[in-house]
């Protein structure tokens, strides 16, 4: 049996990271849960949250408080037919609700994810709560909507949009948070170490001097604030 494939080998630049690391965390909620809440308790919140499906406060009436009643009506082909659930009734909104760390929904999602990585979220589907199915489906549906692309232009908004399914994303501020927080960290981590030793020997090199000029040291800082500035 061939080992699963975790899609993730190609978020490698700064953007590309924070820019996971933001949305991944606010989805997450501080990375403490891997499934979406459909329990609501207010018919606003519930008929905002799922416009298709219930439409006015009356259509609301039996489902507050009802998070598996909410998901099989709305996750349903009926009024999302692209997950691929079926027709109201059968339980698969319940069954292939948002799971993971971006929370995946719908057999039709649960399926492609299934297929690709070679772990079978479908029979199983628990297993994208756990650390490894949750990271697996995150990156896996960033690859499959070309996030990287986004996040290579700084389009980070459309890229929080897509994720949460609202323009702005949910908590849009604190995911910019996360994410500025984090390009700060890694350039930190770059700059630090061996990597800025090596840094500083290579200006060392092109100022032919041997020790450390003043340009030299001024190069290295420069570089530091260009790229905090970038990652921004």
């Amino acid at each position: 049996m061939e080992p699963p494939k975790i899609p993730g080998r190609f978020i490698t630049t700064i953007p590309r990271i924070s820019c996971f690391l933001g949305n991944a965390a606010v989805e997450s909620a501080a990375f403490t849960t891997f499934e979406e809440d459909q329990r609501f308790t207010h018919a606003s919140a519930l008929m905002n949250a799922h416009k298709a499906a219930f439409p006015t406060e009356k259509s609301t009436d039996g489902y507050l408080g009802n998070p598996q009643a909410v998901a099989n009506r709305a996750y349903s082909s009926e009024f999302q037919p692209s997950l691929g659930n079926g027709r109201f009734g059968n339980g698969n909104g319940w069954k292939y609700r948002g799971r993971g760390i971006f929370q995946i929904t719908g057999l039709y999602n649960y399926t492609l994810f299934s297929k690709f990585t070679g772990i079978d979220a479908v029979s199983n589907r628990d297993i994208l709560l756990q650390p490894e199915g949750a990271v697996a489906s995150a990156f896996w549906f960033w690859n499959s909507n070309n996030f990287n692309h986004l996040a290579d232009v700084y389009m980070f908004q459309q890229i929080g949009a897509r994720i949460n399914g609202t323009n702005p994303p949910y908590k849009w501020l604190e995911r910019e948070q996360y994410r500025t927080f984090s390009a700060a960290r890694i350039i930190e981590r770059m700059l630090s170490g061996v990597l800025q030793t090596h840094l500083l020997r290579n200006v060392y090199r092109i100022t032919r001097h041997g020790r450390a000029s003043r340009g030299g040291k001024e190069s290295v800082n420069s570089l530091y604030r260009g790229m905090r500035k970038l990652a921004a």
